[in-house]
């Protein structure tokens, strides 16, 4: 008896181990091929406080001015963030975004598939989250988080900028 409750841990370990691989390998294979950047979405706070919120309380301009110069300024940047993300069997991409030069190098997918590192020819890295992955659409995640006196106040706010970026075959 004892012997086959060994035999079935041994074989559950073994089978679990497999559809972690399994799973992987279907992460990869989705992810190969050329995408297209659909739309990007951008939170940014400063101190807790939403970027329109600091700025307004910053200058004394009502929120609505703010959000109206945050949008002229989203709209004229608006063709930079169009393009294309190719993924290579060889682990290669190349990206081409208007307004930059192409870009090469090699990704990787770690942490289970939860995260996607691209490396650039420059040897500048990248690492992102998986939000959801399927063999037609991609979505990306990252935050990013720095310190800057904005004000001229001689403190350090601290910002935090929380990027979705959602990509199609």
């Amino acid at each position: 008896m004892r012997n086959i409750l060994w035999i079935l841990m041994v074989a559950t370990v073994l089978i679990s181990g497999c559809n972690n691989d399994d799973d992987v390998n279907q992460a990869e294979q989705d992810l190969l091929g050329t995408w297209t950047s659909k739309e990007i979405s951008a939170e940014m706070s400063i101190d807790g406080k939403s970027i329109i919120q600091w700025f307004a309380d910053e200058s004394g301009l009502p929120e609505s001015e703010i959000e109206k110069i945050i949008q002229d300024l989203l709209d004229e940047n608006a063709s930079g963030l169009s393009g294309t993300l190719e993924f290579k069997p060889d682990n290669t991409y190349s990206a081409d975004f208007f307004g930059s030069p192409k870009e090469t190098g090699t990704w990787q997918l770690a942490n289970n598939s939860e995260t996607l590192i691209l490396t650039s020819s420059d040897n500048s890295s990248t690492e992102m989250d998986v939000v959801s992955l399927s063999a037609t659409m991609l979505i990306l995640g990252f935050e990013e988080m720095d310190s800057n006196d904005l004000n001229g106040d001689g403190t350090d706010e601290n910002l935090l900028l929380k990027i979705k970026w959602t990509l199609e075959k």
